[in-house]
């Protein structure tokens, strides 16, 4: 993808994108760093050595890829998508196509003035949409999925560009819920879109896999007494005779 602007909102995603950008060697014309004073802080429960090495390091910040990268950066107050300061921001670079990477749902003011936004969903479109259909997959078979694509004024309406699966195959003591919410999500959407942004990417068709979907309604934001039951399933299905890990594939 080229001449692209990057959307910045702090957090795991972001990071996890910005390391996809520099395996890639692909530099955004801009990057607008967004604020997200909301942002946690690593989870206690996190083994920060093991992630690094297994998925992606959570210490990598923005400093980090400007140091090997020269690519112009914008701060602006924004910690909403849908900020005019933002949209004047977007307007004023003149790029067109944006990598999203949070601050919330879109409107459709942002989609008048001829801009694209890259997204990553964490589930397999069209099939599975809402915002944790990632807990819900879990719950039905432990598999995940991660859909790109150029979004819509419609939620999750968007044409997929590529599609990644995953399953799940971890023992209690990694799977635990600060992992799930800070690195397995970002990691799955961070794999799509290196997927998607490599070099000699497959036709959607051939990465369509049959999937039961979780719901025929989208999946809203989940009961924290179903999330620990969708994390207690998965740990329940590991199986150290298998491979172990989030297997793509």
């Amino acid at each position: 993808m080229k001449n692209f602007g990057f959307i910045l909102f702090p957090g795991m995603r972001s990071w996890a994108y910005l390391q996809v950008l520099h395996k890639l060697q692909l530099d955004p014309a801009l990057i607008i760093v967004m604020q997200n004073t909301k942002r946690p802080k690593l989870a206690t429960d996190i083994d920060a050595e093991w992630v690094t090495q297994s998925f992606f390091n959570p210490d990598y910040h923005l400093e980090h890829y400007l140091s090997e990268h020269k690519v112009k950066v914008q701060m602006i107050n924004s910690e909403s998508i849908n900020d005019t300061e933002l949209l004047q921001q977007l307007n004023k670079s003149g790029i067109k196509r944006w990598l999203f990477s949070g601050g919330g749902i879109i409107k459709k003011h942002l989609f008048e003035h001829g801009h694209k936004f890259l997204h990553v969903h964490p589930g397999q479109l069209p099939q599975v949409k809402g915002s944790t259909c990632f807990y819900y997959s879990l719950l039905c078979d432990q598999s995940l999925a991660a859909s790109s694509f150029w979004m819509t004024p419609e939620l999750d309406a968007g044409e997929a560009l590529h599609i990644s699966h995953f399953k799940v195959n971890l023992p209690k003591e990694r799977l635990s819920p600060g992992f799930v919410d800070q690195i397995l999500d970002p990691w799955i959407r961070a794999r799509c879109l290196y997927n998607t942004l490599k070099p000699g990417i497959r036709p959607t068709s051939e990465q369509q896999l049959p999937v039961q979907a979780p719901s025929s309604r989208p999946c809203y934001v989940m009961h924290p007494v179903l999330r620990a039951l969708a994390l207690r399933k998965t740990i329940g299905s590991f199986d150290k005779d298998k491979e172990i890990g989030i297997i793509e594939l």
